[in-house]
């Protein structure tokens, strides 16, 4: 989350917790749902939505060890969110306070997309293409038409090309028509690739010039959903 966006807003519910990140360009939105089943433990008095420093969130996170249960408490009117890292073997424990407060603004919402386009492909191989197309230029153009999904990029002096179809390597391709957009090589790789190593299988949806939703698959209860703005390519 902290690769999209320094703050995030956690909607807690009953029945689902909700992380929504838009990124300070307006060109990224990301959308991560858990159910409560994703939580060792989950209680909820009542529904609050926060906005919460995900970038000071990150840098606690990151100093749990394996042996650390990662443990979140909010109540009303504290000044900010609780993160307390507890230690399963020694039963030591350290808490830390992240800056978060309620927010009373209207939630994001999901774009209401119609594409033509759709591909799934394995979490390693949208790796490989996010990593690659970066080191070559700063749009990436997918192009899906005849059975085939076309990935380019280029610069001054050097290009790329991976033309890839159903079962090479593809899990899934499907397009409705020919189909092309363009898309910061930036924001690919910086929003996608960090999740990588958790996702299972990738699934791309996108229509000409339209915005790219990508939806990581994961093992468990939980759901994230990448939206990326299009460029002119």
């Amino acid at each position: 989350m902290a690769k999209v966006s320094d703050e995030a807003t956690f909607d807690f519910a009953q029945n689902e917790v909700v992380f929504w990140l838009f990124s300070p360009d307006k060109t990224v939105l990301a959308v991560a749902k858990l159910e409560p089943s994703a939580f060792e433990e989950y209680s909820l008095d009542s529904e609050v939505k926060l906005s919460v420093n995900v970038s000071e969130m990150n840098r606690v996170v990151r100093r749990a060890t394996r042996n650390d249960a990662v443990a979140m408490q909010y109540e009303t009117g504290a000044p900010g969110l609780t993160v307390e890292l507890q230690d399963r073997k020694t039963s030591f424990s350290r808490s830390f306070l992240i800056t978060a407060s309620e927010s009373t603004e209207e939630s994001l919402r999901e774009i209401n997309m119609s594409p033509t386009a759709r591909v799934v492909m394995s979490a390693d191989d949208l790796e490989t293409l996010v990593t690659d197309a970066k080191s070559v230029g700063d749009v990436v153009e997918l192009h899906a038409s005849d059975g085939k999904l076309e990935v380019t990029a280029s610069a001054e002096g050097k290009s790329y090309r991976w033309l890839m179809s159903q079962g090479a390597p593809l899990q899934e391709l499907s397009a409705e028509a020919e189909t092309k957009a363009s898309y910061s090589a930036k924001s690919l790789y910086s929003s996608l690739r960090p999740i990588m190593s958790i996702a299972e299988s990738v699934q791309l949806e996108f229509s000409t010039d339209y915005p790219l939703k990508v939806t990581i698959n994961l093992s468990g209860p939980e759901q994230m959903i990448i939206y990326i703005a299009p460029v002119q390519g």
